[in-house]
């Protein structure tokens, strides 16, 4: 299967595009990762309608099953990714204190391991080399730390994009990135 998140709604497919399927259910969807091993998905859910808040969640992989694993009266989350070697989830939040928490994949032990960012949009990990990247929308970089938080380094400039979502190739020693709302695709080493 293939799972991808459009206009804030969960879908997955066969890997020939065929059988598609929207989990109905799940709505307000921002980012999702997978658990193939535990037959999990972990996603994000913000919303604005009577309030200004998320929830970070998961589900089994055909949507049943949801469990909540946090949630915030205020905030935004686009961003999750799994560190399965180490059991953790990771998150952005962007809004009144943007930052990027982890806790355990039940949800519990949640900590705060990066608060100097603007803007942090979409995670990515790089669990063999102890790196978590992700896309700063508001400083308009790319930028990384350790896993526990530390070492925080600006790899690149996204000027003048603002960028979105990442992921990474550590094999070729590659990352891509979306800009401007998913209108471009740019990739560095």
């Amino acid at each position: 299967k293939v799972y991808w998140v459009y206009n804030g709604r969960l879908y997955r497919s066969n890997l020939d595009g065929s059988n598609s399927e929207l989990f109905t259910e799940l709505v307000a969807v921002t980012d999702m990762a997978l658990d193939l091993s535990a037959g999990k998905i972990y996603f994000s859910q913000s919303f604005y309608s009577s309030f200004y808040g998320y929830s970070i969640k998961r589900a089994n992989l055909d949507g049943g099953e949801v469990e909540s694993l946090a949630g915030y009266e205020y905030g935004r989350s686009d961003g999750i990714a799994l560190d399965l070697d180490q059991g953790k989830v990771y998150w952005s939040e962007r809004g009144i204190t943007p930052r990027i928490l982890r806790a355990n994949l039940d949800g519990t032990g949640t900590e705060t391991i990066i608060d100097n960012v603007f803007g942090p949009f979409g995670l990515a990990l790089d669990s063999a080399a102890g790196k978590l990247y992700w896309a700063d929308w508001v400083s308009q970089k790319i930028q990384r730390a350790n896993l526990d938080g530390s070492e925080l380094e600006d790899l690149t400039s996204t000027v003048p994009t603002r960028p979105r979502y990442l992921t990474l190739d550590p094999a070729a020693g590659k990352m891509f990135w979306t800009g401007d709302r998913g209108a471009s695709v740019w990739q560095a080493n």
